[in-house]
């Protein structure tokens, strides 16, 4: 699936997701490991949120 291709919504959760993956990130080299699992999992549900936004 290609960006250009996504609505307006998808992009958004898509775009959120990835802020969160990237506090993640910066979390783990702060070694804050309990906040990296949470981000992670929240960057997950959004990005299963933003695939089901773009098929339904």
């Amino acid at each position: 699936m290609k960006n250009s291709s996504w609505r307006a919504d998808t992009a958004n959760w898509v775009a959120s997701s990835l802020y969160d993956l990237e506090t993640a990130e910066q979390m783990l080299i702060t070694k804050r490991y309990l906040y990296v699992i949470f981000m992670c999992h929240l960057a997950l549900e959004k990005m299963l949120k933003a695939h089901v936004s773009q098929v339904t």
